[in-house]
């Protein structure tokens, strides 16, 4: 299998008009398909591992919401970023000043030791396929 793209043009008010490739998602999986999947590869059950599925999401968010950058080895690394208004004196910034919050993910990489460009999780082994759907013919008549 793999990727799709497509290409869109830079349509923003002071875009550059070119044309750049972006996916096409044909899909979306969730928890019960995944372990659905994962019961296949393993002994575990998909009850068993969705039960690991739950409670490692309920983990990650008690140790996001104490200030920890949770990392999950070859997977990647999950923080709480925010955003925050600029104040000129430090003693005056205070909690009001927290403009929001927000998960972070940032996918593991790694650099191969005979290459200067590092390799991104899930992506070492991306094939691209240019998108081929046409889009539908109208029914005469219509």
């Amino acid at each position: 299998m793999a990727l799709f793209y497509k290409t869109k043009k830079d349509a923003r008010k002071e875009g550059t008009g070119l044309y750049y490739g972006v996916p096409v998602y044909t899909g979306r999986v969730g928890l019960e398909q995944l372990a659905k999947e994962i019961e296949q590869m393993c002994s575990m059950t998909e009850s068993d591992v969705m039960a690991v599925l739950v409670e490692l999401i309920s983990v990650m968010n008690d140790e996001l919401n104490v200030g920890n950058k949770v990392k999950l080895d070859g997977f990647g690394t999950f923080q709480i970023n925010m955003r925050s208004k600029g104040i000129s004196v430090e003693e005056e910034f205070g909690a009001e000043n927290i403009r929001g919050a927000a998960c972070v993910f940032t996918v593991e990489r790694r650099r191969p030791s005979n290459s200067k460009k590092y390799i991104r999780a899930f992506c070492e082994d991306v094939k691209l396929e240019k998108w081929k759907y046409l889009k539908p013919v109208p029914a005469v008549g219509a």
